[in-house]
């Protein structure tokens, strides 16, 4: 499954749903009201999907706990597919990314933040910076290479990445 297959499956999840926009983005709603799934939290559990149950660690901060669930209602909606090891994980983290922070209204709001990721993340609250910069990258804003290499919370983004001239590439 391709990147781009991997983020329709979550478009799609996420239209069907009504969960495709802020405030209404919550993937543990996602988790429990569209593929009932139960959400079952344990301290220093590392995340998993079993049996119809996604566990996650209890003590972990509300944004790490909100991709978890995210990123095993990845796991859920390819099951079936015959992905195994690094190729499952890589479309469960960019299904993950897409249900916390779906590609329409994301990008909308980081067009009207101007690509801030402090703004992006008081409009998200769910998401990490971490995972904002991620899914930046994933919609095709270019981060600014300077604030990514200073790990600046409050790095920009420009809206294509950078061109070059002539033959250089």
């Amino acid at each position: 499954m391709s990147e781009d297959e991997a983020e329709e499956v979550a478009r799609q999840a996420t239209v069907e749903s009504g969960l495709d926009d802020r405030p209404r983005c919550d993937p543990r709603t996602f988790a429990v009201s569209y593929l009932g799934l139960r959400l079952a939290p344990l301290p220093g559990m590392r995340p998993r999907l079993d049996g119809g149950i996604v566990w996650y660690p209890s003590d972990a901060p509300d944004d790490a706990i909100a991709y978890y669930v995210a990123h095993e209602c990845g796991h859920e909606l390819v099951r079936g597919a015959r992905l195994r090891g690094d190729t499952l994980e890589r479309v469960c983290s960019r299904i993950g990314c897409a249900l916390l922070l779906p590609r329409r209204a994301f990008v909308r709001d980081a067009r009207d933040t101007r690509g801030s990721v402090d703004a992006l993340r008081a409009l998200w609250p769910l998401a990490s910076r971490e995972i904002i910069r991620r899914r930046l990258r994933e919609v095709g804003y270019g981060v600014a290479h300077s604030a990514l290499m200073h790990n600046s919370p409050t790095s920009h983004v420009t809206p294509h990445p950078p061109q070059f001239i002539g033959s250089e590439k």
